[in-house]
């Protein structure tokens, strides 16, 4: 089901009587102060194309949980104890982690895998969460970077990182190369080699840090220890080459220390934030 870009001033308010909303309510849940909301209810101005998208996807899920609420299923003790629990703040979780036990959980839970296909018969096109600006193109890259087969993901992640990184530098340089061209096609291919070895980076975990994961207590650090030392060994290169173009030198001692240093370090905070296993519910 698409999300309309547009949406008249009737339809609005019939959405808003649907869902059961006051207008001050409504007003909060599209992002928009009272007086702009009701400017837009009366007819006085258009509603933007997110808060249509917006009202769309509430519209949406709302007649999605009425459904399920009128189906005869019962709802999922483990996913309403999961819901308390990241609601309160008595033990706080990240979102990668509450989506991981509760994948973990969908696949042999009979009550949701019911609950699932009850909604997958009936709503098979359920609209995404809209997002402002910039946002829907970010989430949309990463989604599509998900997709992507497991081993190529933080090649991907890793271009884009190093390339974003190296664009940063490369701003202050397309200003100047009005008058000095080359600044210009020196600017691409620094992005393109930072993207490479970014990608080089991503692949070194893939490979080696991903199976190190497997090794008994000691394997998520050592699989941070491996991502870390990839990343830092393709920005370490790209450091070198700049230089060396350049005509600068470097301490090579002083930057294989920073780099065992800064690797062990971030590797082991990486490995015990990312990389340890889910918890596992009793």
């Amino acid at each position: 089901m698409m999300a309309p870009v547009s949406m008249s001033a009737t339809d609005l308010s019939a959405a808003r009587a649907e869902l059961g909303l006051t207008a001050e309510q409504f007003a909060t849940e599209l992002e928009l102060t009272p007086e702009r909301y009701a400017a837009y209810e009366a007819g006085r101005a258009k509603l933007p194309k997110y808060q249509a998208k917006l009202v769309a996807f509430q519209l949406a899920y709302s007649r999605r949980d009425q459904a399920l609420a009128k189906s005869g299923l019962p709802p999922c003790p483990w996913v309403e104890q999961l819901e308390r629990e990241a609601s309160s703040d008595a033990e706080p979780e990240t979102g990668t982690s509450y989506l991981q036990r509760l994948q973990a959980h969908v696949k042999s839970c009979d009550i949701c895998q019911a609950r699932e296909r009850f909604v997958r018969e009936r709503f098979p096109d359920m609209p995404d969460l809209p997002m402002p600006g910039g946002m829907g193109i970010l989430l949309g890259a990463m989604s599509w970077v998900e997709d992507r087969p497991e081993w190529m993901r933080p090649a991907l992640y890793g271009a884009a990182l190093l390339a974003a990184m190296t664009s940063l530098r490369v701003v202050f340089l397309v200003f100047g190369a009005f008058r000095h061209p080359k600044l210009l096609l020196w600017a691409v291919g620094a992005m393109a080699l930072a993207a490479l070895g970014g990608a080089a980076g991503g692949l070194v975990y893939s490979f080696i840090g991903r199976p190190a994961r497997r090794v008994p207590v000691v394997g998520p650090y050592l699989a941070g220890i491996v991502a870390v030392a990839g990343y830092m060994a393709s920005i370490l290169g790209l450091i070198a080459l700049a230089g060396g173009s350049s005509g600068m030198k470097f301490d090579r001692d002083a930057m294989v220390f920073a780099f065992g240093i800064t690797t062990i370090l971030f590797g082991l905070v990486v490995g015990h934030s990312m990389f340890r296993p889910a918890k596992i519910e009793a």
